[in-house]
């Protein structure tokens, strides 16, 4: 999986190796759980968010802040198998609704 993760031109931008993987991966799981429990479209985009981080931190991998979003639409798209559109669509939703 790793040697995957370095092979794969589109992820290079927004993934960064990291050794401190233990700690953030349950930071990630504690804020999970929280969000878990809301309903609403964002608290369900913010929950991916923190499958979508802990499933790198498990492959050695931390996610770029900045990159955040772009790195979700990958993972949707590819990780989930849901296609370009869908992880667009998404993207789209979660904008139009926090800035609208």
């Amino acid at each position: 999986m790793i040697k995957e993760i370095e092979n794969n031109q589109r992820t290079e931008s927004y993934l960064f190796p990291t050794e401190f993987a233990d700690l953030r991966i349950q930071q990630e799981k504690e804020s999970a759980i929280r969000l878990k429990k809301r309903k609403d479209f964002l608290g369900r985009y913010n929950y991916l968010i923190r499958l979508m981080v802990i499933f790198y931190l498990k492959q050695g991998y931390d996610v770029k802040n900045e990159a955040i979003h772009k790195a979700l639409r990958n993972y949707i798209s590819d990780r989930l198998g849901l296609g370009e559109t869908n992880s667009n669509l998404v993207i789209y939703t979660r904008h139009n609704l926090k800035y609208n």
